[in-house]
């Protein structure tokens, strides 16, 4: 296929009314890096004006595993140069209409609005699916992004799928078939005592320990868990910990 894949990654109209000082560049570059190295998270660091990846964790999902022959084209992103390539122009589309939505919803607060994609990267001859999260980390005034952040985790999807989280909350998910996005209009209510049970989980406790503090049983508090399941369609609680940060449920 004949991609610019970086010009595609990174496509972006930088407004130049005004100027981001270097020091307030390497800044943003130091904060990443001390996050990354205190979380052991996966982040890449994107000069969307510069069209070129700034920084990269030293650690990064995935991508220690894959070998020469994985690589499906020559790619700055190591992601991307693992994609499919009936996967590249839908990406590249939702980041397209994710920069211009920033543009027509700008904010002043960093990371107030989001997208997260879940997409497949081939490995060894497997599918993998991995879920990345992308928001501004640097703008302009008027909504163009300096500096995009990535965050790399793995994906609880098999299919395609993009949403938007808005600064209000609000989930918009994008249609491959339209390329427009379209509001989720249906509400994963969990009920107070759901809401107690899962938080202490994410905590780290026990259903034993979680029984114990609430003085009941451990299998109500196992009847919770399966409720949870059933709401958030999944089948793990590590499948409902992914879901519940990346659509902001709690």
């Amino acid at each position: 296929m004949a991609h610019d894949i970086n010009a595609l990654l990174t496509n972006n109209s930088a407004y130049k009314a005004e100027a981001i000082s270097e020091s307030a560049i390497n800044a943003a570059i130091e904060s990443i890096k001390t996050f990354a190295e205190l979380t052991n998270s996966s982040c890449v660091l994107i000069d969307l004006e510069e069209h070129k990846i700034i920084y990269k964790s030293n650690t990064l999902l995935y991508i220690d595993e894959a070998t020469a022959t994985d690589k499906q084209r020559e790619c700055e992103n190591p992601y991307w140069a693992l994609l499919p390539d009936e996967y590249i122009e839908p990406l590249a589309a939702v980041r397209k209409n994710y920069l211009h939505f920033c543009k027509l919803f700008k904010t002043n607060r960093p990371h107030a609005h989001y997208s997260t994609t879940d997409f497949p990267i081939i490995i060894n001859g497997r599918e993998l699916y991995v879920n990345q999260k992308f928001s501004s980390m640097m703008a302009y005034s008027d909504g163009t992004i300096k500096l995009g952040l990535c965050l790399m985790n793995p994906s609880t999807r098999n299919k395609l799928e993009s949403h938007i989280i808005t600064e209000s909350g609000k989930n918009l998910r994008y249609d491959f078939s339209t390329g427009r996005y379209i509001e989720e209009t249906t509400r994963i209510d969990l009920s107070k005592m759901e809401k107690v049970v899962l938080t202490r989980i994410m905590k780290g406790m026990t259903s034993k320990s979680i029984a114990a503090e609430l003085k009941t049983s451990i299998s109500t508090i196992k009847t919770y868990r399966s409720r949870i399941f059933k709401k958030l369609g999944v089948k793990s609680m590590h499948e409902a910990l992914v879901t519940i940060e990346k659509y902001h449920l709690l």
